[in-house]
């Protein structure tokens, strides 16, 4: 498990839904000192670890698994993934609406 790899999609998951740290942390049950130091580069806890994946939920391989051969585009589709998971409905509509005038 690369750590700051681990570090970074914590960070990547928590922007993409809009999480202080200290919000992640609320969610998680750790502190948003601990949050911080996660996402540069401390190893967590594998209870913590699953805590956060469920807090922004994904599975947790997703944030410990290697992910080889990781492209832009992929990265780009689970960002995006991963906005558009946090939207209330009326949002998800306004966004789809939005990336339809892009075709």
């Amino acid at each position: 498990m690369d750590t700051k790899q681990v570090g970074r999609r914590i960070r990547e998951l928590r922007l993409a839904r809009g999480y202080s740290q200290e919000r992640l942390a609320e969610l998680s049950g750790t502190s948003g000192v601990h949050i911080g130091r996660l996402e540069h580069g401390a190893t967590p806890s594998l209870p913590l670890a699953d805590a956060i994946a469920r807090a922004l939920g994904v599975p947790l391989a997703a944030l410990v698994a290697p992910v080889p051969g990781d492209s832009e585009l992929e990265q780009l589709r689970a960002q995006a993934q991963a906005l558009l998971g946090g939207l209330e409905p009326e949002q998800l509509r306004l966004a789809v609406r939005i990336l339809a005038a892009f075709r």
